[in-house]
């Protein structure tokens, strides 16, 4: 398989993933948000509502290409190698999704850019790349399935 179509592949699973976490993610945060605001009588408009979690869907699924552009360069070296191809795989994915993720939201925290969200280290860096992380290393072995030698049967 070709590195631009495995690049697809994988885009097309990180991207929807990154897609779908980050819009649910940021609609749990604007809504404890917008009831935190009606608790306070200072009541967020539902535009920035929509927004807000607009900015979620985008960013989770850039994120998604960034993790797809890396996992494409990390996942082939580590299937073609003997062993425990299974176990290598998901932690090969659990640091190829892991990283990019934690630099991202790192940076974005040290620079005091955080735009959308509080700078709280939780929210901002620590969920979201441990969300990466599992994603990451629960689909890197179907991933890489098609390249995987079958196993023979005992």
């Amino acid at each position: 398989m070709t590195a631009v179509r495995f690049f697809w592949r994988v885009a097309r699973k990180t991207g929807t993933t990154g897609f779908a976490v980050g819009t649910l993610y940021f609609i749990v945060i604007g809504a404890v948000t917008f009831f935190g605001g009606v608790l306070t009588a200072a009541v967020a408009p539902l535009l920035w509502f929509v927004l807000f979690v607009g900015a979620g869907a985008a960013l989770g699924l850039v994120f998604g290409l960034v993790v797809a552009a890396v996992m494409t360069v990390t996942l082939p070296r580590v299937s073609g190698a003997g062993g425990d191809q299974e176990r290598r795989l998901r932690l090969a994915g659990a640091a190829a999704a892991g990283i990019p993720v934690f630099v991202l939201t790192m940076t974005e925290q040290l620079t005091n850019v955080v735009g959308l969200l509080s700078p709280d280290l939780t929210t901002v860096v620590v969920i979201p790349t441990a969300v990466a992380i599992g994603a990451g290393a629960a689909s890197a072995p179907g991933l890489c399935a098609r390249n995987q030698p079958k196993r023979p049967e005992t």
